[in-house]
This record gives structure tokens, C-alpha cells and sequence, in this order.
């Protein structure tokens, strides 16, 4: 990821999913501007959803975890409100 990255773009959300055509079953990521990403999903390395910032430089930094996918998504869609205003 870089700082050009569309992805990236201030409010521009992605959906994450594992078939492509699915909701999003893996993740959710909005951009953050800067070349920031916010990521709720499932991380590679884990097994449960977290919230994440990935930045351009020095990778992703991890804040918390979610018990459940519903509860991941509602934060998310919180956010995600907040950023569009």
C-alpha cells in the first residue's frame, strides 16, 4: 500500500469479502487520507475481527478486537458516519 493508494482516499470504503461477490464476510477498510487505511476484519494472523490502521510506513498497528462480526460492522458503519460528515 502506498500513499497514492485509491484505497486510501479520505472515506472511500471497501468491502473485504472471501468469494468477491459476497458482503463483506472478511473486512471492511476505509480510507483515511495520508495513505492511512482503517481495517475492521479478520487479520491474517488472527482469528478473531480487530480494528486496525495500516500506514504507509511501519505496517499496521492493531486497537481492538470485536466478539462477533455484527458488532464489528455496527463500529464500522459508526465511523464511517463520523468521516462522511
Amino acid at each position: 500500500m502506498s500513499a497514492n493508494d485509491p484505497s486510501t482516499v479520505r472515506g472511500e470504503v471497501t468491502w473485504h469479502s472471501s468469494d468477491g461477490d459476497s458482503g463483506p464476510d472478511v473486512g471492511l477498510s476505509m480510507g483515511l487520507g495520508d495513505g492511512k487505511l482503517l481495517y475492521v476484519g479478520v487479520l491474517p494472523d488472527r482469528d478473531d475481527w480487530c480494528l486496525s490502521i495500516y500506514h504507509p510506513v511501519g505496517g499496521r498497528e492493531d486497537f481492538a478486537t470485536f466478539d462477533d462480526r455484527d458488532s464489528a460492522q455496527r463500529f464500522f458503519e459508526e465511523l464511517e458516519a463520523l468521516v462522511r460528515r
